[in-house]
């Protein structure tokens, strides 16, 4: 068995204090302006437009910056997960008999155009992406030289 995590930098002590400052002053002065909008408009359409903003952000802080992914090659299969904080949560496995291919994203793409049904498991931008060409689906990652290597292993002895 083989297993690689995908994590983003992490942020010190001190920078995370300085973050979490700016995200209260941030929010703060939004709260203040929407009610002073509120206010001076009569309406309350600033502070339900405020929500809905705060909410999105919140969403792309926690699916761009929290969260990590995990990929293991167990005995037959393969499997990948995400952990967002302690939680972890398998999302995907695929059995070797399934794989078709894997190599480049770009390689992969251009060989079969046409999947639908793709599975994005990285962070990371297109140029490190890495494909696994399946029966019905396109799983795209960002793994180590250490981990193909593992999984062109895996792959012959099935």
């Amino acid at each position: 068995m083989h297993a690689e995590e995908l994590k983003y930098k992490r942020v010190g002590p001190i920078a995370g204090i300085f973050v979490t400052l700016g995200l209260v002053f941030g929010v703060l002065g939004c709260v203040f302006v929407a009610s002073f909008l509120q206010y001076w408009l009569h309406s309350i359409w600033p502070g339900i437009i405020l929500i809905v903003l705060v909410m999105a952000l919140a969403f792309l802080i926690v699916k761009t910056r929290l969260t990590d992914y995990i990929y293991l090659i167990e005995k037959d299969r393969i499997t990948f997960g995400r952990r967002v904080g302690k939680r972890e949560k398998e999302l995907l496995f695929v059995p070797f008999r399934d794989i078709r291919a894997f190599g480049p994203y770009e390689d992969i793409v251009a060989k079969n155009p046409e999947k639908k049904k793709r599975y994005k498991f990285t962070f990371k931008k297109q140029p490190d992406w890495y494909a696994i060409d399946c029966a019905d689906c396109l799983i795209i990652l960002s793994p180590t030289q250490e981990y193909l290597d593992c999984l062109k292993e895996a792959k012959k002895r099935r």
